[in-house]
Formats: structure tokens, sequence, C-alpha cells
């Protein structure tokens, strides 16, 4: 039985925002992203894995946001990075379905592509991420929630976060449902994998930058399975003060 293709990217827009020539388009430029960085590491000698870090580094830098990590990229590649980071991913989240996990996208796609494998993030497809989010989610309660003006909190699996995948599809399936029920939605994050906290984190601050939807959400940089005081006390992000 022969292998089959690698598939990437997002089949269609689950909130009929996008038409599928524009979900084409959006994956066919996830696709030239990573050529890009993938070009940018055969000029410059510097493995993918650490212009990830800088690129991340520098783009939650751009949100004005100040990072436990003192990590700067060479002088040499410092523009190329800015630009990635920036005004590429800039492009990216404008062109993506409302809530895509654009960055899971770029990462499953370098390590289908022969990258280095062993980053330690569980990546998840967008398909499965819609299902799992659609299993969990209980718009019912979510309505009653919002008549009393309460906020509705939606946790990742303690286990980690991920790039964010299953709690960007269910931010998806409630914006398709109706987007004014997103400012009583609290999305809480966490993961002992420092780059899957920051990509989580960079996810959400994009599209909160594009939908002007979200009212709260926080991103923990810790052990979800451990005592109370191990990770309730390593609060790194929160989009709202």
């Amino acid at each position: 039985m022969k292998n089959q293709p690698f598939k990437f990217g997002y089949q269609y827009d689950p909130t009929g925002k996008l038409s599928s020539e524009q979900v084409a388009q959006f994956n066919r430029r996830i696709e030239w992203f990573c050529q890009d960085l993938k070009e940018l590491h055969e000029e410059s000698g510097y493995t993918v894995f650490e212009l990830i870090e800088w690129l991340l580094e520098e783009a939650i830098n751009d949100f004005v946001f100040e990072t436990s990590s003192e990590s700067i990229p060479p002088a040499e590649i410092a523009d190329s990075i800015k630009k990635l980071a920036v005004s590429d991913l800039s492009n990216l989240y404008h062109m993506a379905p409302p809530f895509a996990d654009v960055l899971g996208e770029i990462y499953r796609y370098l390590v289908a592509t022969g990258c280095r494998k062993n980053w330690g993030i569980i990546s998840m497809s967008p398909m499965v991420a819609r299902q799992v989010a659609i299993d969990h989610l209980d718009l019912h309660q979510l309505l009653k929630f919002a008549k009393q003006k309460r906020q509705w909190n939606i946790c990742s699996d303690l286990r980690g976060c991920s790039t964010g995948a299953v709690l960007l599809a269910t931010a998806a399936e409630i914006y398709r449902f109706d987007p004014k029920l997103l400012k009583y939605v609290g999305f809480k994050a966490i993961d002992t994998n420092y780059q899957c906290c920051r990509m989580t984190l960079l996810n959400f601050l994009w599209h909160d930058q594009i939908y002007h939807q979200l009212d709260h959400v926080e991103v923990f940089h810790g052990n979800g399975l451990g005592a109370d005081k191990e990770w309730l006390s390593s609060l790194e992000w929160s989009l709202r003060e």
C-alpha cells in the first residue's frame, strides 16, 4: 500500500466567510512562506528551528509584549526575520479563514517537508481540531452565560495547548454561529513547551487584531497536570489587562 501524500492546510472555511478559491490561495501562501523560511536557512546556515524562534520573538515584540527570552537574530538576517515575522505573517492572517491555526499549518508543512521533527510540539490538522471543538462546544450553555453577561471559560487540554488549534477551532465555530458571543468567552491555554505558548498567543493576537471580537485570552507557561502552585503562578501573557 502506497503512502498517502501529506495534506496540509484548510480544505474549506468552516465559517463560510471565504470561498474555496480564497482558501486555496491561503494554503499556497503558507507554502510560499515556508519556502522563504527554508531558503533563508540554506543561505544563512542557521537551522529552521533557530529562525522560527527569532521569528516568533520578533512577532511578539511587534505587539509590544515583554517576553522572557533575550533571543536576538544576527544582524545579517535581522531584516529578513522582521519581514517574515511582521509583513509576511500579517498578510497570511489577513488571507486566512477566521481563527485559522496559521502557525500550526506552518509548523506542519515544515515538518512534513523534512525539517526538524523533534520540536516537542504536537500539531493537529484543521479537520480534527474542528471535530474536537464541535464535540466539546455547548452553544446552549454559552447563550445562557451571554444573556447573564457572564464570562464562559474554555480551557485547552491540560496536557498542552500545542499551537492553540482546538481553542481556535472553537472560536471559529462560535464566530460562525454569532460573532458577538465571543466577547463572553474566555480562552485559557497552558503548555510546558515555551514555543507552544508563544505560537498560541500569536495566533490569537493576530486574529484579535483583525476581528476585534476577543475579550479575554490567557496563555500559561507551566504544567497543567501539576499542583496549583506549579502553574497558576506562571501566567505569561494576557490579551486584556
